[in-house]
């Protein structure tokens, strides 16, 4: 809550409410007069004044919430786009290079948002590019996924590279006898955990694989929008992964596009490590 100045802000388990409205109602309590503005950043398509929260099956329109808490105005964007329009105003400590490209100051900016899903925005563009086909581009890729085809039929590119998917993804590699004596399934946290603190092999292979594939589906976006002022990555996991990021696998898979290759170059690849930037771009369409 922001008037000027930040009021309030709280923390909520999604999973704890059916509704984005039974959510409004524990924060907002009883005021002797709502809000006059509600800016929305959310986790799946807008179209106009209703939107749709993909992975909580969470309807939301905005001339219903107008009615039922009284704003004056209620303001909705896909929640990575929010992202893209805090980024000229995040602190440069919460940047972080991982080339530095030549910039192209009137060019197009682009993020791709990792997390439980996989977003997907830029200039104008609050895309959906996570349900977009997966291409694979190595024969390991092309493995994983004529597997998942088996168990699913359509594959996505959020259903290889996503929080979500990352459980798949080591299973997958499971099925190789060199892991297969390892714990037969985590979650995503504990994949990550255990990556990072070298306790766990195939939580290693798994995250390899997952960077190797996001490199390739960032430089897909670089190029589908000609980022050539920069692309970012943002989201939960992005920040969490920075040490993995850094290493030499993310930038080769995301340059090797053939005779792209030294156009990628000259993009920009950063990191966001705030993790409310979405929160920081939903308060600035309030205040537009």
């Amino acid at each position: 809550m922001f008037d000027g100045e930040l009021l309030r802000e709280t923390s909520y388990p999604s999973a704890d409410f059916d509704s984005l409205e039974a959510l409004l109602s524990e924060f907002i309590g009883h005021p002797v007069a709502a809000p006059a503005t509600l800016s929305l950043a959310l986790a799946g398509p807008v179209r106009g004044d209703q939107a749709h929260v993909t992975n909580l099956d969470w309807p939301v329109d905005a001339d219903s919430l107008r009615k039922r808490f009284g704003f004056e105005r209620v303001r909705l964007t896909n929640d990575v786009a929010a992202i893209r329009q805090a980024i000229p105003v995040l602190p440069g400590k919460s940047i972080v290079t991982l080339q530095a490209g030549e910039p192209d100051v009137s060019g197009t900016i682009a993020v791709v948002a990792p997390g439980t899903g996989l977003g997907f925005a830029a200039d104008g563009i609050a895309s959906e590019g996570g349900s977009a086909s997966f291409a694979p581009v190595t024969a390991r890729q092309a493995r994983l996924l004529g597997w998942m085809q088996e168990r699913q039929g359509y594959v996505s590119r959020e259903d290889v590279c996503s929080g979500r998917a990352m459980p798949d993804v080591r299973t997958f590699l499971r099925r190789n006898p060199e892991w297969c004596d390892e714990v037969e399934s985590l979650d995503t946290p504990s994949i990550v955990a255990s990556a990072l603190d070298g306790s766990s092999a195939l939580s290693a292979a798994t995250l390899e694989l997952w960077i190797e594939i996001l490199g390739g589906i960032v430089g897909d976006w670089a190029l589908e929008v000609a980022a050539t002022g920069g692309i970012y990555l943002a989201g939960g996991l992005s920040a969490r992964l920075l040490p993995v990021l850094q290493r030499p696998a993310f930038l080769t898979a995301f340059r090797e596009h053939g005779r792209m290759e030294a156009y990628l170059r000259r993009v920009p690849v950063q990191v966001v490590t705030e993790e409310r930037a979405a929160l920081l771009g939903a308060r600035l369409g309030g205040v537009e």
